[in-house]
């Protein structure tokens, strides 16, 4: 089955690398084949109107606070070389998986998603109010049959708006296979929707110690794990996935 992906992989963090590479990878082990969406978001408030100066002032606020700190533990660890960094997580997303023709209007994410049998969305971030955009609800994938979402972190009590809960009901009730990553989400969503929403692991964690093991160099890593617990939840995780798939 042909599957294509529609999450973030152009902020170059390791959270948002990783779950890439885990989920775009469980699907590889069920079978199907996979490629990534290459899209670049630019997300939109649904109204500006809704939102008050304040609001505005303190989401910036914090966001400047937040790179601040961010750029302050980079330069100041031992382990951080800025020299080449964007160059090696791109190659570390190429290793992984493939891309699709750059596509960024609707238009052309239509024409991409007629290559594919399935798509999926998730995990990251991606369903967050805070950072709205319509097309990581798969808006421009006109069958629902078609279309999974697995454990996109959305925090519903970031819709501060009535027309933000109402667009997103609207792009969410658009899934036969739904699911979130945080249990409080899956709460709320299952009551905004009127259906049983789960919640599961993010993809990072559907691979076992040892399967990460094998994609870190011997020279960073000096540990030895078993599967346990922690293995038989993500093997069961990975049939729920498979399930939908």
């Amino acid at each position: 089955m042909k599957t294509g992906l529609m999450t973030w992989f152009t902020h170059h963090n390791y959270g948002t690398a990783l779950q890439l590479a885990a989920l775009s990878g469980q699907i590889k082990a069920l079978g199907h084949e996979v490629t990534l969406i290459n899209y670049n978001p630019r997300p939109l408030p649904v109204d500006k109107a809704d939102y008050t100066f304040a609001d505005y002032l303190s989401g910036r606020a914090k966001g400047l606070l937040n790179r601040l700190k961010n750029f302050h533990k980079r330069t100041n660890s031992y382990y951080y070389f800025p020299e080449g960094r964007e160059e090696k997580f791109n190659a570390f997303i190429n290793e992984h998986v493939s891309l699709s023709p750059e596509a960024n209007t609707l238009p052309e994410l239509e024409d991409a998603a007629e290559n594919f049998d399935v798509v999926i969305c998730g995990s990251d971030q991606i369903w967050s109010p805070l950072c709205f955009d319509s097309h990581y609800y798969l808006d421009f994938v006109h069958d629902k049959s078609r279309k999974i979402a697995y454990a996109p972190s959305i925090k519903p009590e970031h819709a501060k708006t009535a027309l933000m809960k109402q667009e997103i009901i609207r792009l969410a009730k658009d899934f036969e296979h739904i699911s979130v990553r945080e249990e409080n989400s899956a709460k709320t969503l299952s009551e905004w929707l009127n259906k049983d929403v789960k919640a599961v692991l993010d993809p990072a964690l559907l691979l076992t110690p040892d399967e990460w093991e094998k994609n870190i160099a011997p020279s960073v890593s000096n540990y030895t794990h078993s599967g346990g617990a922690f293995g038989l939840h993500a093997r069961s995780q990975r049939s729920s996935l498979g399930r939908n798939l």
